[in-house]
């Protein structure tokens, strides 16, 4: 089979086979993870070796596409339909990749066609070779039905890229793929469109060696276990896209003091400076949703001179005098090496930047750790205990208010595990220096049942934590306020789910916090497909329809107010 990997493909092998082999040299598997160039929910070694694997498919096709092409004996249509196959697959993977992001630019978006278009081919060089007993229906038949689901779905991805819908029974595969993809690469499968699946090309000429037999009949019971995987998955897949439409006809609940607050996040995770599309897409899309509220995560690449200027002026846009700003303080790619080095050392430096960014940006609210237990933070530092979170959570905060009181400092919860919720037990407690706590809201792989997972969760929380006020003694005979609770970020998966899915489940959490008067506000996240296909405006540069949804919640409350 070595002569069947093309030298890039090599080279990506040797690269893994590399990290693997500086673990005798001392050097960690960890910091050789983050070593590489992935986004960082890919720098894990179950990640690696899925892109591994697309690599070596890919390979597959671009050699075998070749070899077919090339055959005297071939027939025109099969050799034409294999050579467009595999002259196509590598643009078109990059186009589809490149273009799911607004990165992209509508440029590459604008071609973002030519992936469905070349699946599609896949499936008819594999039906044409079945069909003609060019190869043995042992292996055609199983890779004709892993080309159909694969393109079936790739054309699912494309319709809801520029229409925010497509029928329910694509809409299901494609929640059933991520499922599926999801056993292997967890959460990336529901945000990354690095997790492809790509079709496979038929050898449609006879196998000579008893190796590539082998190689073939390998090839097709793996295609038949993956392919009957993704195939019984897909009714559990309805049930999924259909899990949201309850939701649709929730009504808010007034707030006549107009005290609760619907936010959008503003750019993305910002590792300096602002890019120019991203302020291009993101300040009228902020404008005109008529928010209260905006949040931005910066890295410590953002908390320099030039770049905390630029983003100054860049809020100064879209900030009016009534706009809270929120700042979430995420982490760079060297910050899980760094303090594996020198753990405190690093804890010290990272309540600086906690200290830079209170004094330069002047914020409503601060997070300085985030979610402690989900995301960027346990990617960076992993699960800390809850003990060193409160310690070094409250030198944070002693930070913050030093340089300003009237900033509120706060934590949110996303993981809703043990950890967590004690965690949230000692921040929502009226003798914690923290002034906010909040969640983080997301459907998980089963849909909306994730959300009310989530909500169900802080209620439970939060009626706990009002009945310890309430067993604690009053100050001054009066019984402790609640602390102000904030959803920091809610989110949908509209790329897998569909945009009904993202409108609804951003729906339902204002429903659920507006019945609640402890919930202050609402922040729907993120703005756009910049890493992550989370955001309110797709790669194509639509809006999706959770924006209607925040217009719509932004008026009704308005309404309520009583003058």
């Amino acid at each position: 089979m070595a002569d069947l990997l093309p030298s890039a493909l090599q080279a990506a092998a040797l690269e893994v086979a590399a990290l693997q082999a500086l673990a005798p040299l001392g050097v960690p598997l960890d910091a050789a993870l983050d070593a590489l160039p992935f986004p960082r929910e890919w720098r894990t070694w179950p990640a690696v070796a899925w892109l591994t694997a697309v690599l070596v498919v890919l390979g597959w096709d671009i050699v075998y596409a070749g070899r077919i092409a090339r055959l005297r004996r071939a027939p025109r249509p099969l050799a034409a339909l294999s050579a467009a196959c595999g002259l196509l697959v590598a643009p078109a993977l990059v186009a589809h990749v490149a273009g799911s992001s607004l990165y992209g630019g509508r440029a590459v978006n604008g071609i973002a066609w030519l992936w469905p278009l070349t699946t599609t081919l896949f499936v008819a060089q594999a039906a044409f070779a079945t069909w003609r007993r060019f190869v043995t229906p042992f292996v055609g038949v199983p890779l004709l039905a892993w080309d159909l689901l694969t393109c079936a779905a790739a054309w699912a991805r494309f319709a809801v890229e520029r229409t925010g819908e497509a029928p329910l029974g694509l809409l299901a595969l494609s929640a059933a793929q991520a499922t599926v993809h999801g056993a292997a690469i967890s959460r990336a499968a529901l945000l990354s469109p690095l997790a492809v699946q790509l079709p496979l090309l038929v050898p449609a000429y006879p196998a000579r060696w008893r190796i590539t037999r082998t190689v073939r009949a390998l090839l097709a019971v793996s295609t038949i276990f993956a392919a009957g995987v993704l195939a019984l998955e897909i009714p559990r897949g309805v049930g999924t896209v259909r899990s949201y439409q309850e939701w649709a006809s929730e009504r808010l609940s007034e707030r006549p003091r107009g005290d609760f607050v619907v936010g959008a996040a503003l750019l993305p995770p910002l590792g300096g400076p602002p890019p120019t599309v991203a302020t291009r897409w993101d300040l009228p899309l902020v404008d005109s949703l008529d928010v209260g509220a905006v949040r931005v995560t910066l890295r410590g690449g953002a908390l320099t001179f030039g770049a905390l200027d630029s983003l100054r002026r860049t809020l100064d846009q879209a900030r009016g005098d009534s706009l809270r700003l929120v700042v979430t303080l995420a982490y760079d790619r060297a910050d899980a090496a760094a303090r594996r080095v020198e753990p405190s050392r690093w804890d010290a430096r990272r309540l600086a930047l906690v200290e830079r960014a209170a004094r330069a940006r002047r914020p409503d609210v601060i997070l300085p750790a985030g979610a402690p237990y989900a995301g960027e933070t346990t990617d960076a530092l992993g699960a800390l205990p809850p003990d060193h979170w409160r310690r070094w959570l409250a030198q944070a905060a002693a930070r913050v208010h030093a340089v300003n009181p009237n900033i509120r400092v706060g934590v949110a919860a996303a993981a809703y595990d043990a950890a967590d919720s004690t965690l949230y037990a000692w921040a929502a407690r009226r003798d914690a220096p923290l002034d906010v706590v909040g969640f983080h809201v997301e459907p998980s792989f089963s849909g909306g049942a994730g959300v009310d997972a989530r909500l169900r969760a802080a209620d439970r929380w939060m009626r706990a934590a009002a009945r310890a006020r309430e067993g604690a003694p009053p100050a001054g005979g009066r019984p402790a306020a609640a602390k102000p609770h904030w959803v920091f970020d809610v989110h949908g998966f509209p790329a897998v789910h569909g945009d009904a899915s993202q409108e609804r489940a951003v729906w339902h959490t204002l429903a659920w916090a507006t019945a609640n008067p402890d919930v202050d506000g609402v922040i729907v996240g993120e703005s756009g497909d910049y890493a992550r296909m989370t955001g309110l405006r797709a790669a194509s540069g639509r809006t999706r329809r959770a924006v209607t949804a925040m217009n719509r919640a932004t008026r009704a409350l308005r309404e309520a107010v009583v003058p």
